[in-house]
């Protein structure tokens, strides 16, 4: 069965809608807005639908439901940046809330960093996290078991940022992805999980860099496969 590739990149930017907008341009795709920096860049899907979904007891994030349609089939994607990852039964609760309401194919969480145990509790998604703890932890998918994963990985920056409010320096942030058949559907969707440093002035390295690897994976994904 020959698959139509969709790609999809999700996370919290911290850019601004006409700085996604150029990014997705760049990326061959176009970019969806969620809510506040939240959104997804996609390309490959015949239509996209966005849907607010609420904080599920976010601090401050809303979660947010992408349903990239081609032909006659759909993928769910949902983005949240839990915002309470020190709760972790709480985020669970939130996760398990938008299963039942809504059955996605795929989460991507941001400000995961102490969520690496409970999302391994979600019953019928597998997680697929960053290599290390710290900044390696911060991006998590979840990923539906029904659909096989025939490539993983995760671009790893290089670039430490800065977090001006706290005086302190980060380790570079790490991206994961994945290739996926979605189950009965003649889709392979390519999913990318982000969080891009706080765009200040001392952090515009690192802000270049990841749009740069977000840009350049976005490309290595166009066409059909078998």
């Amino acid at each position: 069965m020959k698959r139509h590739v969709i790609t999809c990149s999700v996370g919290d930017w911290n850019l601004g809608i006409s700085e996604m907008s150029v990014l997705a341009a760049r990326a061959g795709g176009r970019y969806y807005h969620g809510s506040g920096p939240d959104g997804a860049i996609v390309t490959g899907a015949d239509r996209v639908v966005t849907k607010t979904l609420g904080k599920y007891g976010s601090d401050h994030h809303h979660a947010n439901l992408f349903t990239l349609h081609h032909g006659d089939h759909a993928v769910k994607v949902i983005g949240w940046n839990p915002w309470m990852g020190q709760r972790p039964d709480s985020v669970r609760k939130g996760l398990l809330e938008m299963i039942r309401e809504y059955q996605p194919d795929v989460f991507a969480l941001q400000e995961a960093y102490r969520l690496r145990q409970v999302l391994t509790t979600i019953p019928g998604y597998r997680r697929h996290q960053g290599l290390n703890v710290g900044e390696g932890a911060d991006c998590a998918l979840l990923l539906r078991r029904r659909h096989a994963v025939v490539n993983d990985g995760v671009l790893v920056m290089r670039k430490g940022w800065e977090v001006a409010r706290y005086d302190k320096t980060r380790a570079p942030r790490q991206y994961p992805y994945d290739r996926l058949r979605i189950s009965k559907a003649p889709i392979a969707l390519r999913v990318l999980d982000a969080h891009f440093p706080t765009a200040t002035s001392a952090n515009a390295a690192a802000v270049r860099e990841s749009a740069d690897r977000v840009v350049r994976w976005h490309s290595n994904g166009r066409g059909e496969v078998k």
